[in-house]
């Protein structure tokens, strides 16, 4: 079980720099990237690295890039720049006071 204060730090640091993330298929990150269209899902065998690098130099690519990173920097601004502040600041320290009760 993923640990809400353990998230996977390489998917929103993709989103802040506006970057998109190139991570590993069927996994929490992976499915992240594609489900909001901010990253590369490819496969761990030898010839998804290579048939992804083949694509880089195209005109599509470059294009979908563009997209990626747009999507990357909107993600970023509307759910998660504030994060810390909303949503995990009070939920982190109500966790420290309640093992302090102990």
């Amino acid at each position: 079980i993923l640990h809400k204060f353990a998230s996977p730090n390489k998917y929103y640091e993709s989103l802040c720099l506006g970057t998109p993330v190139i991570t590993t298929v069927k996994t929490l990150v992976g499915d992240m990237a594609a489900e909001n269209n901010v990253g590369y899902a490819i496969g761990e065998a030898k010839d998804d690295l290579h048939k992804f690098l083949s694509t880089v130099q195209t005109e599509g690519f470059k294009k979908d890039y563009i997209e990626k990173s747009t999507n990357c920097l909107r993600l970023w601004d509307e759910q998660y720049a504030d994060y810390y502040n909303l949503k995990l600041r009070q939920a982190y320290i109500d966790h420290i006071r309640q093992l302090s009760l102990r």
